[in-house]
């Protein structure tokens, strides 16, 4: 059974992470028509500059210290950036960007050596470190994105999201397989250290699900999609103040409740404070 789980392995990391010219032209046609929107911004010397060389401003929003300004230019650094769900669905998946095919086929070979390996069967167990995960998961992105990637001294990762703030607000965010596949083995090999074999193996999977979950909210977050979904459109919206308003606050997205219990979620009358400070620094 081990055997046949291995070879059913083999074949998914084939078939997902195939990058071959031929197939990769045959699956990924052009999105040269694609419409896009990107967001720029001006700045008081307080704040960084994101630049941008397209004229003509849609909209302006007034954001701690700055204004952003809505612009839409045909592309962002030679990138289309997605505008409709199909477009971006498209782009993620099948882009030239490698993570979202890597995290589908790790999310089913876990899958694949949990029930087709001769592991004990699935229980309440599997359904507790299912649980668990989810909401470590959720509490993960939160203290990471607020410690670590917000962090008051410098460090590589500060470096790297100063960056990704300072660009454009539309844009085609997708993290790299230089992050993507540590992270992946490092919090595989940490679970298999502490949990038996099968219940590691179904945390492994769960944690695989909230990665390529985090990556596509937040990939979709930063594309011009308007989601139907109120959940989705809850966390793209969530994630628009974070970067448009004040980033110091909403810092989470698999469950943005998380911002309001960790204290990082400006009620009403907060906003209203803030929006006056603003007006009164100007």
């Amino acid at each position: 059974a081990r055997g046949k789980a291995t070879r059913l392995a083999w074949w998914v990391v084939m078939l997902c992470c195939a990058g071959l010219p031929r197939v990769r032209a045959f699956l990924v046609p052009s999105l040269a028509g694609t419409r896009t929107t990107v967001v720029t911004a001006t700045t008081t010397p307080l704040r960084r500059v994101t630049c941008c060389s397209q004229p003509a401003v849609a909209e302006a929003l007034p954001v701690r210290g700055r204004v952003a300004q809505l612009k839409k230019p045909e592309m962002l650094d030679g990138v289309v950036v997605p505008e409709t769900m199909e477009e971006a669905l498209h782009r993620f998946f099948l882009g030239p960007e490698p993570a979202p095919r890597f995290l589908c086929a790790a999310m089913l070979i876990c899958s694949a050596l949990r029930f087709g390996s001769g592991m004990d069967m699935v229980g309440w167990d599997d359904a507790l470190v299912v649980g668990v995960v989810g909401v470590f998961w959720a509490f993960q992105e939160w203290w990471l994105h607020k410690f670590l990637l917000h962090a008051p001294f410098k460090w590589l990762g500060t470096n790297i999201h100063v960056g990704h703030h300072d660009r454009a607000f539309y844009h085609v965010s997708i993290d790299s397989m230089s992050l993507v596949l540590p992270w992946f083995f490092t919090a595989s090999l940490v679970l298999h250290l502490v949990l038996p074999a099968h219940l590691a193996m179904t945390a492994t999977t769960t944690y695989t699900i909230m990665g390529l979950f985090y990556e596509f909210v937040h990939y979709l977050a930063h594309t011009k999609v308007q989601p139907k979904s109120k959940f989705l459109r809850n966390i793209k919206t969530h994630h628009m103040k974070h970067h448009l308003i004040d980033d110091r606050y909403w810092h989470t997205f698999s469950w943005t409740e998380i911002d309001r219990i960790m204290g990082t979620a400006p009620d009403k009358e907060e906003l209203r404070n803030m929006a006056a400070l603003r007006r009164s620094a100007k």
